[in-house]
């Protein structure tokens, strides 16, 4: 037979299930958009990684252009620079499309770690709630 300080722990312990069923569902969409964003994230090391020896190569040119002005034959050489100039600009909007992405993916790393101080919290409820049960058992 049913007390009714069991029925109330019962309806604790349904109430704080729900809660975390609801939490869970809230998860879902979180950590999909976090394995997206690790996968371009995966990328990001190969683009800094080509920014930095484009960087070095403009670096180097300008160096050379200033101590040896190329005489107008040398189209090629200004070309590729030109070249290079332009994959870098593609590179830096690149990694400026990815800004928000980030932000978006802090924000939401936040709401993970408030989610999962949620749960810890619910957990110690019913944790809390099976023990004062199977006490007055």
């Amino acid at each position: 037979m049913a007390t009714p300080m069991n029925n109330e722990q019962d309806k604790q312990l349904q109430t704080t299930l729900e809660n975390l069923a609801l939490i869970l569902k809230l998860w879902i969409p979180v950590l999909t958009e976090i394995k997206k964003m690790n996968q371009t994230l995966e990328k990001l090391p190969d683009n800094f990684s080509l920014l930095q020896r484009q960087i070095n190569k403009l670096s180097q040119a300008n160096t050379y252009i200033k101590k040896n002005p190329l005489p107008p034959e040398h189209l090629e050489q200004i070309r590729q620079l030109q070249g290079f100039e332009l994959k870098l600009q593609a590179l830096t909007n690149n990694l400026d499309c990815e800004l928000p992405q980030l932000v978006k993916l802090e924000k939401q790393i936040g709401n993970l770690i408030a989610l999962r101080e949620r749960v810890e919290a619910l957990q110690e409820q019913c944790q809390i709630n099976q023990a004062k049960y199977v006490k007055k058992r």
